[in-house]
């Protein structure tokens, strides 16, 4: 889907019964507005030479979010040199997990804890990882940045959630990036200068603790927003005075993890 800043999406590519059908040469007719995007955020649900494609036309100049949902599952691969061109990746303690080499994730003994994930995805991949817990009763996420590689969790608003609220995970995703492109008002720089890494970048190593808990109250707040409704595109927050109150009246609070992790 490219949205542009006003005016209606268009639709690229739809899910069919095979899943994962949006290919590469679909991809390729839209490079110019990839190539232009402030953020691309991009889910399981494509093919992988799709996935690739988008990376490699995103990375330059755009800030790249995976949605690590669906979870992989054998045969689909997802190439390390594909994740390293990522700058951050989003999903549950299960999704980051699968995309940890099988000989990692699958080990025998006791089972990896979040943290221990997040850091070796960060460790292998070097990109930032932020870690879903949102179905559980102690509803959080969990960040984890290149810089310094410290565990930062965020605990979300108390809300009734309803079971099957569609769109909440979509929504996290997209709120965590608008507010990361927020921090980087800036003129637009290649890659080479790391613009993610500027001065005002939410991943900026001198500032990275508190722009990445920034970024996870406002994505934690939006999906508790959505989480709480039949979810679905009508219930999706817009800025605005209503969505404002709501999140000050429902706070999402930064937890320290200092006696949880094992570095």
């Amino acid at each position: 889907v490219v949205q542009p800043t006003s005016g209606a999406p268009t639709y690229v590519g739809w899910l069919g019964s095979d899943r994962r059908i949006l290919r590469d040469s679909r991809i390729a007719e839209y490079g110019d507005v990839v190539e232009a995007a402030d953020a691309v955020i991009i889910t399981l649900e494509s093919a992988g030479d799709a996935i690739a494609q988008l990376v490699r036309c995103a990375r330059d100049r755009s800030l790249v979010v995976l949605h690590a949902s669906p979870a992989i599952e054998s045969p689909y691969e997802l190439p390390t040199e594909v994740l390293e061109g990522v700058d951050v990746v989003i999903g549950s303690l299960d999704e980051l997990s699968a995309l940890l080499p099988s000989g990692r994730s699958g080990r025998s003994g006791p089972k990896p804890t979040s943290i221990q994930v997040a850091r070796e995805l960060v460790e292998l991949c070097g990109i930032s990882v932020v870690m879903t817990d949102l179905r559980s009763k102690d509803r959080h996420v969990l960040g984890m940045g290149v810089a310094d590689r410290e565990a930062i969790r965020v605990s979300s608003p108390r809300v009734r959630r309803v079971p099957d609220a569609v769109g909440s995970a979509a929504v996290f995703c997209a709120a965590w990036a608008l507010t990361a492109v927020s921090f980087d008002a800036g003129p637009r720089q290649s890659r080479v200068l790391n613009r993610w890494w500027s001065k005002q970048s939410a991943l900026n190593p001198s500032d990275a603790k508190t722009r990445l808990i920034d970024t996870l109250i406002a994505a934690v707040g939006a999906e508790a927003w959505v989480a709480r409704s039949a979810g679905g595109f009508q219930s999706f927050p817009r800025r605005g005075a209503e969505f404002d109150s709501w999140c000050r009246d429902h706070r999402a609070e930064y937890q320290d993890t200092q006696d949880e992790d094992p570095a």
